[in-house]
């Protein structure tokens, strides 16, 4: 197609259809009838394509590193398919999730701009499939993924390279996508163990202070017994004491009486 059509990709969906129409038709007076058809048949992208492909027209360096790393991780998954080892997987798709935040972070303010809630679910979502697809990255890459667009049309080597790839592309992506929920539930365990770890040693500090607890318990029930005896052992001699004291008193308060009464 011989239009440029990155001004219609960045029309935002609620108008896409007018200046699409407008469009078709200014073709037409043009005399660009082959033109015309296929801007025609061309439909309203969503608002998240169009979001992202705000960013890429906007934010290149956000775009050049998810364009870099989705191919590092694309290589790094195929490396790991194919068996090869001194392959970083791990490494490669947590920078491709970084790269993919940045942009879905980007894309949801081009959104909140123009009043429209950003879905930041669906918008990571999308990117995550474009990062397994070159073209499709090269599109966004482009600022033709709102219309599906090729870019640059394939030469018969690309095309016939592309045609003997598709009998094996579904095996190989459903590797890929193998090799990727292996590795995001080992990511979740390896999660899961470290909570684990910080409760069994949240437990074994509480146990040894409890045990602390218990036993100075233990030292000052031992302590106030022994109190108790002492005050005890004081105690039994000065009663008997008191008692020979009160004793004596009573026979001294009735030999006085007796002496008073002759």
């Amino acid at each position: 197609m011989g239009v440029d059509l990155h001004e219609l990709c960045l029309t935002q969906p609620d108008a896409f259809v007018a200046a699409r129409n407008e469009l078709v038709k200014q073709l037409k007076r043009d005399g660009d009838r082959d033109g015309a058809a296929q801007v025609a048949a061309l439909r309203r992208p969503s608002w998240t394509d169009w979001a992202l492909t705000v960013v890429a027209a906007r934010e290149n360096e956000a775009i050049a590193r998810f364009e870099a790393t989705a191919e590092a991780a694309r290589s790094a998954q195929a490396a790991a398919v194919a068996g090869r080892s001194g392959v970083d997987l791990r490494a490669a798709l947590r920078d491709l999730r970084e790269a993919i935040g940045d942009v879905t972070k980007r894309a949801g303010a081009a959104l909140a701009a123009v009043d429209h809630k950003p879905d930041l679910d669906e918008l990571g979502s999308r990117l995550n499939q474009i990062a397994g697809d070159a073209e499709l990255v090269r599109q966004l890459a482009d600022g033709a993924l709102p219309l599906g667009l090729e870019t640059q049309p394939a030469t018969p080597d690309q095309q016939e390279s592309k045609d003997d790839a598709g009998s094996t592309g579904t095996r190989r992506q459903r590797l890929i996508e193998a090799v990727e929920t292996a590795n995001a539930e080992h990511a979740a365990i390896t999660e899961r163990l470290d909570a684990a770890f910080v409760e069994v040693e949240q437990a074994k500090s509480d146990v040894t202070r409890a045990t602390a607890e218990l036993e100075q318990a233990k030292q000052q029930l031992a302590d106030a017994r022994l109190r108790l005896k002492q005050a005890q052992q004081r105690h039994d001699p000065l009663a008997a004491e008191a008692a020979t004291a009160e004793h004596a008193a009573t026979r001294a308060q009735r030999a006085l009486d007796k002496y008073e009464g002759n």
